[in-house]
């Protein structure tokens, strides 16, 4: 192959490179348009009554989902902001039967939250459990 063969060879493969590099960075908005984007909310992850509950009884609240450590399992059909937390309508269980009504979460502070309603007609303190890891 003599030099100037090799040289369009060369050019060829960076131009296609650098094409392709291009196209990668646009984005094609139709990929996303059917994807939910959503913060992270701040009561997501693990609680419980006490600290030294954190293994033995968490809470742990997802996007969607509460699983309790006193048993009840909540899906979370929506999530309102409100001025002291997050009111979460949605449908939870336990043995004893599903009830549907609205959990209210407010904060005292970045650690700990009360819980109230659905279930909860006497409010429950919970803290954050420490990371695990």
């Amino acid at each position: 192959m003599s030099v100037k063969g090799a040289l369009t060879i060369t050019v060829t493969v960076v131009s296609l490179t650098i094409m392709g590099l291009a196209a990668c960075s646009r984005e094609d908005k139709s990929l996303y348009a059917n994807v939910r984007t959503a913060p992270v909310q701040n009561y997501v992850g693990r609680w419980a009554v006490t600290a030294g509950e954190c293994v033995s009884h968490p809470w742990v609240f997802g996007d969607t989902r509460l699983t309790a450590g006193d048993g009840t399992d909540c899906d979370i059909a929506k999530v309102d902001k409100t001025p002291a937390g997050y009111s979460l309508p949605g449908m939870c269980r336990r043995p004893e039967g599903e009830l549907p009504g609205r959990l209210l979460i407010t904060f005292a502070d970045a650690n700990s939250v009360t819980l109230t309603g659905g279930y909860y007609k006497q409010p429950v303190t919970l803290v954050r459990c420490a990371a695990q890891g």
